[in-house]
């Protein structure tokens, strides 16, 4: 069996091209909780209320309440429409 039989090519996952595309920017600043709140809030008075803005964007009203509410966190349809992105940070914790 020839050698270069015995490997394989990687395989692209969903969203390669986009991601290679993809021009590295600058971070923008950091938002906690509330400042996601704030801005899913301000978004959705703007367009005219929860189930306007729901409707542009896909999503059902109803998680758009329950993440206003407190109940559960934004998804990725509401952070894309939100114009971020999300991040998992580890800190040490203070002594």
């Amino acid at each position: 069996m020839p050698f270069e039989r015995l490997w394989l090519k990687p395989t692209p996952y969903r969203g390669y091209e986009d991601d290679m595309a993809r021009e590295l920017k600058p971070a923008g600043p950091w938002l906690d909780w509330s400042g996601v709140i704030a801005r899913l809030r301000a978004s959705v008075n703007a367009s005219g209320g929860q189930s306007a803005w729901a409707e542009k964007h896909g999503i059902s009203p109803q998680y758009v309440c329950d993440v206003l509410g407190g109940r559960r966190l934004p998804g990725n349809k509401i952070t894309k429409a939100l114009g971020l992105e999300k991040a998992l940070l580890w800190r040490t914790p203070s002594q």
